[in-house]
C-alpha cells in the first residue's frame, strides 16, 4: 500500500536559569539552552530575511520531496547551545553600566544542488551535515539618568559587538559553484549609539 509521505519538523530544548534579583547596585542573570530542530523540510525563506516554516515549495517536484535522498535531519534553524549572560551595575548615582554576552552554536548547513526548478533545494548531503562554526557577541551600555520634575531623561551610549566579531554567519552552499563552502555573511561590526530620551 502507498503511503504518504509527511513534512515535519520537531523541536526539543532543555534550559537552565540562574538570576540574581537587583540589590547593592547590581544584578545578574545566567542562562543556558540546549535544543535541537530535526526534520524533512526546511526551505520556505527568502535570503537576508527571518526564517519562515511555511510550505509553499512542498511536494512540487522532483529535489522538493519531502522523501528525497538527505532531507532528514538537522534543520537550519537550530543552535544546539546558547548561553547568555546579562548584568547591569549603579557604578555612580544615577549611573549604569550594562553587559550582555551571547555565546552560541553556529547555523547548520549542508551542501545543495539544483532542483527541477533550477533553485539550490536538492540536498546533496544529510541535512545539517555541516556546521558554522560556534561564535560570540557582546554588547554593552551605560545610561546616566537625569531628573526634569516629574520627568527623567535618559542619556545613553550603546555599544554593540564591542570586540568586533567578524564570525562567518553563511556560507556558499551551492556545491557545483566554484565559490562553494566560501563565506558569503559575517556578524555586523561594531557600532556604537548615542541616545537621549524622557520617561513620565
Amino acid at each position: 500500500d502507498f503511503v504518504a509521505s509527511k513534512a515535519y519538523r520537531k523541536y526539543t530544548a532543555f534550559s537552565v536559569e540562574i538570576k540574581r534579583q537587583y540589590a547593592d547596585k547590581w544584578s545578574m542573570t545566567a542562562m543556558y539552552t540546549w535544543s535541537r530542530l530535526k526534520g524533512n523540510w526546511d526551505l520556505d525563506y527568502a535570503a537576508g530575511t527571518a526564517l519562515n516554516y511555511a510550505s509553499s515549495y512542498l511536494e512540487d517536484a522532483p529535489g522538493l520531496y519531502v522523501d528525497d535522498p538527505n532531507r532528514d535531519g538537522i534543520m537550519m534553524g537550530d543552535r544546539t547551545h546558547v548561553l547568555k549572560i546579562f548584568g547591569t551595575w549603579e557604578f555612580y548615582k544615577r549611573t549604569t553600566f550594562g553587559a550582555y554576552w551571547r555565546l552560541q552554536s553556529g547555523r547548520p548547513w549542508e551542501a545543495r544542488g539544483r532542483d527541477a526548478y533550477g533553485n539550490y533545494y536538492r540536498y546533496m548531503e544529510k541535512a545539517g551535515s555541516q556546521r558554522l562554526g560556534m561564535w560570540g557577541n557582546l554588547d554593552a551600555q551605560i545610561s546616566h539618568s537625569i531628573p526634569l520634575g516629574g520627568a527623567t531623561g535618559i542619556v545613553e551610549l550603546r555599544l554593540m559587538n564591542v570586540l568586533d566579531t567578524q564570525s562567518v554567519m553563511s556560507r556558499d552552499i551551492r556545491s557545483d559553484q566554484p565559490t562553494f563552502i566560501n563565506p558569503t555573511s559575517y556578524a555586523s561590526p561594531r557600532k556604537f549609539a548615542l541616545s537621549f530620551y524622557i520617561n513620565f
